[in-house]
């Protein structure tokens, strides 16, 4: 399946998961690539908080679906129906299969007991990686 959601509504998507799932590894690998895409960093710390931010269509229908799914794991018929016709069909599909997705990864790095990454740990890893050599 070929992602059908622009780069600032994805990341939303897993900031939303990150924030459910306490993920400071996840919150701190994906901000900076939703700030480079157009995310206010502003909006970043309402999203932190809980808080709904005030966005503007299509964003506002993103991060509400997944939050519903987050918060409710699944989507009344209003809600999936206002984020078909306003996203469409592949787009809603992205937004669950992420949502799904992020929220094993959350999982995961939870029971791993992933801690952040330091500068260190990316200096080791990129001279272990026989890519950089």
């Amino acid at each position: 399946m070929r992602p059908q959601l622009p780069v600032l509504e994805r990341e939303v998507v897993i900031l939303v998961v990150a924030v459910a799932e306490g993920s400071d590894f996840m919150w701190a690998g994906h901000l900076p690539i939703a700030v480079a895409a157009g995310l206010d960093p502003d909006v970043g710390a309402l999203l932190r908080s809980g808080t709904v931010p005030r966005l503007d269509e299509p964003l506002l229908t993103v991060h509400h679906v997944a939050r519903c799914l987050v918060d409710d794991a699944d989507l009344d018929d209003s809600t999936f129906q206002r984020a078909v016709d306003l996203l469409g069909w592949p787009q809603v599909q992205e937004i669950v299969w992420l949502t799904g997705l992020y929220q094993a990864f959350g999982l995961a790095m939870r029971v791993a007991r992933t801690p952040l990454p330091t500068q260190a740990d990316t200096s080791d890893a990129e001279e272990q990686d026989p890519r950089h050599d």
